[in-house]
């Protein structure tokens, strides 16, 4: 093709362009219908100029989903768990995660032998992972890391965060750690910006090593270098308070467990109780009684002893006690008779006086054992009454001596019929048949039996609760007591009982007035059992 005909074509496909453009109808301009549709404008014979996009941000493919005032998006907890020297540690990661923050320290124990709670999950890790943390949680955590065949444990509290947080956890043989937990007597109430005091104990003395105060959740941590014996007070605690005011621990130096995680509740204010007892009591009858007031009210059931024993004449002395309804008693049982309209105690203000005057309840009675072994002593002795008691613990109950060495002693017995129930380290034991306070002399056929200790976990009654068993003996009840009961270093409600059946077939019916809220039939064959009810598969 020549040259002048390439430029003649070239001109021409230039000069149809312009004049398609120049003639072609336009939107809002000359020659253009208003208003006109899409279907309306003719189409050009050559194909349609490239559509425009209108200018303006642009879109996002995936927009993030709309979140609520105050949430935050998911955040990433990545952690290391290493030793001192930065060597990474393998082992276990558990976790859980709460909408506030922890508050008691059940939640995470799994060294203490007990299952772990709803909510806690698990898995190994290399030294290092992450964790996804959903919107607004806490999340309390405890790793471990095993080193030289040694397994080391930490625990963490990470507060709600939003965005990867990095958690470094050094593990050491000689780091210790005691994770307290301070709450109202309420147990869902943190006490904030309380004192708590760690005593170290050092043979009959006790040191104070270390104060610290909680933070807005309860929550403290101890730390300790040197293993030993420690007490940790709640504030207003002294050292002759037991739990759930005083936390006990040992840190050992050939355990593996250097992290201890305990709950405490803050004491009640107390006040004084001023005391005049008078007692009769007659010569040479063996072990003197002591008086004690038991509370009875809440769910501690807490003992206050008196200083020392009772003498015979003029005894004054004082207890400080919280404000509360209390049961005066006496150990051992049958020695001293209080009366019935002086047994309960009602302490409302601060030097509340009490005088009273006691007598001797009955005479000793020369008790010979039979069924038990040599090495089945020493043993305790208690009589188990007709008549179920309020608050009925055994431990508060010992007749004679809280030891019998030999199978020949004399004791003190409540009036009325009762059987009679031994404990030793090895084995339970029941009387063959009732014995009374009035019998000259006691022969006590012993046969064994089964210390059944009952805990209540579901819902609580409102009123009391009784315990109706049925056994080869016959129909019994007890009463249940309420109580605050420990676990992983934790506390929770429950109702508690002892319990002594005769071995075989055993049926037991929780009652709540005639309403039976639970039922349960086995085999009693062991010295002891522990039966847990009211949780879920139970």
């Amino acid at each position: 093709m020549s040259t002048r005909r390439v430029s003649s074509l070239v001109v021409g496909l230039l000069l149809l362009a312009l004049g398609s453009w120049f003639f072609w109808p336009r939107a809002g301009g000359e020659g253009a219908e208003k208003n006109a549709t899409p279907a309306e404008v003719q189409s050009p014979a050559e194909g349609l100029p490239p559509v425009k996009t209108p200018q303006g941000p642009k879109k996002r493919s995936s927009p993030l989903p709309k979140r609520e005032k105050g949430e935050t998006l998911e955040a990433r907890l990545a952690f290391r768990v290493l030793s001192q020297d930065a060597k990474a540690l393998p082992g276990k990661i558990y976790w859980v995660y709460s909408a506030a923050p922890p508050k008691t320290s059940r939640l995470m124990a799994p060294e203490f032998g007990f299952d772990l709670s709803p909510g806690v999950e698990h898995r190994s890790h290399q030294g290092s992972g992450s964790l996804e943390v959903p919107p607004g949680r806490w999340t309390w955590l405890r790793v471990t890391g095993v080193q030289d065949r040694r397994v080391l444990a930490r625990y963490a509290l990470v507060p709600p965060f939003s965005g990867t947080k990095t958690l470094e956890l050094r593990l050491s043989p000689t780091k210790r750690r005691i994770h307290v937990f301070l709450l109202q007597k309420d147990l869902v109430s943190p006490a904030g910006g309380e004192e708590l005091r760690l005593f170290r104990r050092e043979g009959a003395k006790t040191k104070l090593v270390q104060k610290k105060r909680t933070d807005g959740n309860g929550y403290v941590v101890f730390e300790e270098d040197r293993p030993g014996a420690f007490l940790v007070l709640a504030p207003g605690a002294t050292l002759r308070d037991k739990a759930p005011y005083v936390g006990a621990v040992i840190l050992t130096p050939k355990v593996n467990l250097h992290n201890i995680a305990m709950t405490l509740l803050v004491p009640e204010p107390r006040v004084r109780v001023d005391f005049a007892i008078q007692v009769g009591l007659p010569p040479n009858q063996g072990l003197p009684p002591k008086l004690f007031l038991k509370r009875l009210d809440g769910m501690l059931g807490a003992l206050y002893p008196m200083p020392g024993i009772l003498g015979k004449g003029m005894n004054r002395f004082s207890l400080e006690v919280p404000r509360g309804s209390y049961e005066l008693s006496a150990l051992p049982l049958g020695r001293i008779r209080i009366p019935r309209q002086n047994r309960i105690l009602q302490v409302e203000q601060e030097g509340q006086k009490v005088e009273l005057r006691l007598f001797a309840e009955g005479k000793k009675i020369p008790v010979t054992l039979q069924g038990l072994g040599y090495r089945d002593f020493p043993v305790s002795i208690y009589p188990r009454v007709e008549k179920p008691l309020q608050d009925d613990e055994l431990k508060l109950m010992f007749c004679g001596p809280y030891r019998w060495r030999i199978p020949k002693n004399q004791a003190a017995f409540p009036k009325g019929v009762f059987d009679l129930l031994a404990f030793g380290r090895f084995g339970t034991w029941i009387s063959q048949r009732k014995h009374s306070s009035s019998e000259a002399r006691m022969l006590v056929r012993l046969k064994p039996a089964t210390l059944l200790d009952f805990t209540w976990r579901g819902v609580m009654p409102r009123g009391s609760a009784m315990m109706r068993v049925r056994d080869e003996r016959g129909v019994f009840y007890r009463i249940l007591s309420k109580r605050l009961v420990p676990e992983g270093g934790g506390m929770f409600r429950a109702l508690v009982g002892r319990l002594v059946v005769a071995r075989g077939r055993v049926q037991l019916d929780l009652m709540e007035g005639d309403r039976i809220l639970w039922t349960k039939a086995f085999k009693a064959r062991k010295a002891r059992m522990n039966l847990v009810a009211g949780v879920k598969g139970s």
